[in-house]
């Protein structure tokens, strides 16, 4: 209130101040230009000049403010369509996200010009078109988001790839896959995916050369890959062995029909090389190219190592089919110390006696067999020998019983695979 007095007071000073000046002397100013001529007094003219100063003034600050609004409107507009554009994209990625492809691909094609990431709009619309089946399509929206970002060519071509898995088109992706893998190995997307492509085609041998790749990069745990590892091996091993005959029938002269078998075996890790399914498979393979000696040599290191009843059995075969009962016989004999009451090795044991002549060790061999587990091939077995014994009556029902105890376990296998 104070100031504002002092105010009022300074202002009625300065006043009569300029009324007393005025009425002194008014003063005199004349102004002739070209054929105007302006009088006034000075002060007059000083007030004149005043309001000049002061129109100026207002008519700059007007115009810098009109500026100012259109700048701030076209800011404002701007930033409308942006945010427009961003919520379009939200809920383009949320369709996309529940399935429903062609809303997901409308929006988010719509907004990919206004973008924050208009590649990942782009790339994210050409999956959703690779769901319709649209293949042409998708790969337009792939061009658009190569296009919007040059160096995105491993991006667009990596969710090619997953386009292709996701079609089941797993031989064009794995061809794509190992090229993007040749130019930046160690990818954990890629290496994934690769892992998909060859156990789906079946590419075991890709596989296990992938295995070390796999296990740095990918982080698996330890019990994935271990299975990872022992499904590889196992199945490229059990390739080359069930095509073993074919190599055989069609190898040169003089050739086994083995050596790409033999390649995998030598080749295995220490620990499969000693495992009897392993085994099992590449004995087998042997013997489908008629390496009937190789075959026994195998399962006789194998078997003195380490006793197992499938391996048994299937050296009983193989000698057998190499005219080498006598020996497996002697073998079976040596390894029945301290496994007397084992099942399979006295099924063995019986089926290498039979085999060598032995009829009435064989059914010994093969009735002890029985009181610790009964099979439908201890039954049938036995039935063999009873029969060329003589002893028709008890080699039928011994047969009636195997022809029983098989159909049994082959439902109780069925019930299992349910």
């Amino acid at each position: 209130m104070s100031r504002l007095l002092i105010y009022i007071l300074l202002a009625i000073a300065v006043g009569l101040g300029l009324g007393y000046l005025v009425q002194l002397d008014p003063g005199y100013i004349r102004i002739s230009w070209m054929s105007y001529l302006v009088e006034t007094t000075v002060w007059i003219a000083l007030i004149l000049i005043v309001l000049t100063i002061l129109l100026v003034q207002l008519v700059l600050k007007t115009l810098f403010a009109l500026l100012a609004t259109r700048e701030g409107f076209r800011s404002w507009r701007e930033g409308y369509a942006d945010s427009r554009a961003h919520k379009r994209t939200q809920r383009g990625l949320l369709d996309f996200a529940e399935g429903r492809w062609d809303r997901a691909e409308r929006r988010l094609v719509n907004s990919a010009d206004k973008s924050e990431a208009p590649m990942m709009s782009y790339l994210t619309a050409a999956q959703a078109a690779s769901e319709q089946g649209d293949i042409a399509r998708s790969n337009q929206l792939l061009n658009q988001a190569k296009a919007v970002m040059p160096n995105s060519d491993f991006a667009v071509e990596l969710t090619k790839a997953q386009m292709y898995v996701a079609r089941d088109q797993f031989e064009e992706a794995k061809a794509l896959l190992l090229q993007l893998n040749s130019r930046r190995s160690g990818h954990s997307a890629v290496l994934r995916l690769l892992r998909q492509c060859m156990l789906e085609t079946g590419d075991w041998a890709g596989l296990v050369k992938l295995l070390p790749e796999i296990e740095k990069y990918c982080k698996l745990t330890e019990d994935q890959m271990n299975g990872l590892r022992q499904s590889a091996w196992f199945n490229w091993l059990d390739s080359k062995a069930s095509t073993a005959g074919i190599s055989a029938d069609n190898s040169a002269h003089g050739s086994t029909g083995t050596d790409v078998l033999d390649g995998v075996w030598n080749s295995l890790p220490q620990q499969y090389a000693q495992h009897p399914v392993f085994i099992r498979s590449y004995v087998s393979g042997l013997m489908r190219a008629g390496s009937l000696g190789q075959a026994v040599t195998v399962l006789r290191k194998a078997l003195t190592r380490n006793w197992n009843g499938d391996l048994g059995l299937l050296y009983v075969k193989a000698a057998s089919a190499s005219g080498d009962a006598e020996q497996a016989y002697a073998d079976l004999s040596q390894w029945r110390a301290g496994r007397d009451d084992d099942p399979d090795l006295l099924l063995a044991l019986g089926i290498a006696a039979e085999r060598s002549g032995n009829l009435d060790e064989a059914r010994a061999c093969l009735e002890k067999s029985l009181q610790s587990r009964e099979s439908s091939d201890t039954y049938g077995a036995l039935g063999r020998v009873a029969n060329r014994q003589g002893d028709f009556e008890a080699g039928s029902h011994m047969l009636e019983l195997a022809l029983q105890h098989d159909q049994l376990e082959k439902r109780m296998v069925s019930r299992v695979g349910h």
